[in-house]
This record gives C-alpha cells, sequence and structure tokens, in this order.
C-alpha cells in the first residue's frame, strides 16, 4: 500500500508544479480594458438624462409581479459598495404618499429611485417631477431577490433596509 501511496503523491505534485498558470487579478500595473475591448465600451454618441427625459426613445412600462405596496420590516444589512442610497417605490398611492413624506429627505442623501411598477414614461415622469427625486424604470425582480423584498416603498443604504 505504501508503495503506491508515494509514487501517486509524486505524480500530482508533479503535475500541480508543471501546470500553467492563470492570472486572475493582476493587483500592481493594471492595463486599460479597452486595450482587450477596444470601442465596444465607448458608444459614438452617449445620451445625457436630460435628452433622455426630453424624448424618451423607448416606452418604459414596467410590471414587477414579485413586488407590490405594502409594508416592510427594517432591518440592517451590510453593502459596502453602494456608494449612494436607493429606494424602491411604484405607481400607486401608498408610493405616493411615502414620496410625499421623504422627498427631501431623499435629496438630501443624493439617493436614486427606482419605479418598479408603472405604465409608462409619462406617469414615472409625472411623479419624478411632482416629488423632484430621480426615478429610473426597471423590473424589480432582481432587487426582490437580491434584498428579499416583497413590498415597496423601500430606502436601502449600506447598512438598512427600511421604509
Amino acid at each position: 500500500m505504501k508503495r503506491l501511496i508515494l509514487p501517486t503523491l509524486c505524480a500530482l505534485i508533479n503535475t500541480t508544479v508543471l501546470a500553467d498558470v492563470t492570472v486572475i487579478a493582476k493587483v500592481g500595473q493594471t492595463e486599460p480594458v479597452t486595450t482587450y475591448f477596444g470601442n465596444m465600451l465607448h458608444p459614438k454618441k452617449t445620451q445625457s438624462m436630460e435628452d433622455f427625459e426630453k424624448k424618451p426613445s423607448v416606452d418604459f412600462s414596467v410590471k414587477t409581479n414579485a413586488m407590490s405596496p405594502g409594508f416592510v420590516h427594517e432591518r440592517a444589512i451590510h453593502i459596502s459598495l453602494l456608494d449612494r442610497p436607493i429606494f424602491i417605490v411604484g405607481d400607486d398611492d401608498l408610493s405616493k404618499k411615502w414620496l410625499r413624506e421623504y422627498s427631501a429627505s431623499l435629496n438630501k442623501v443624493h439617493a436614486i429611485g427606482f419605479i418598479v411598477n408603472t405604465n409608462g414614461n409619462s406617469e414615472t415622469k409625472a411623479i419624478a417631477n411632482k416629488f423632484h427625486v430621480t426615478l429610473v424604470p426597471v423590473n424589480g425582480y432582481g432587487l426582490s431577490k437580491r434584498f428579499g423584498l416583497k413590498h415597496y416603498p423601500v430606502l436601502i443604504s449600506k447598512n438598512r433596509i427600511e421604509q
């Protein structure tokens, strides 16, 4: 038995030592991503948010079945990479009431809003203009799963999920 174990270990160690090195990340000098992807990352013409608000090219009607208006339990979380708070609302009475109460605070912390249930651009723009907040129409399925949310309106910061 000892005669089989030693040659097997030597063979495994030998092939491991001779294997090619795969670099996952470079910590020292780095190269720009454009070296590998060229101009794919830089489209010729980019639209500003003002251009989007003036003439949206697509009607962003969004329906997120995973989320609905309702009560959200406050809880502590830790998301170190979240630079700015985000909030999630819909085109409904509860969200509008919540925005009426908290829009000044949301603007003070530069929160970005996601609207997850809306019939289109006109409703989204009307809510954004009325409450002076930034709203981006998105399907909230991923947010719902990532943060364990079934209801909105909600504010998500680095340390808390709260309503």
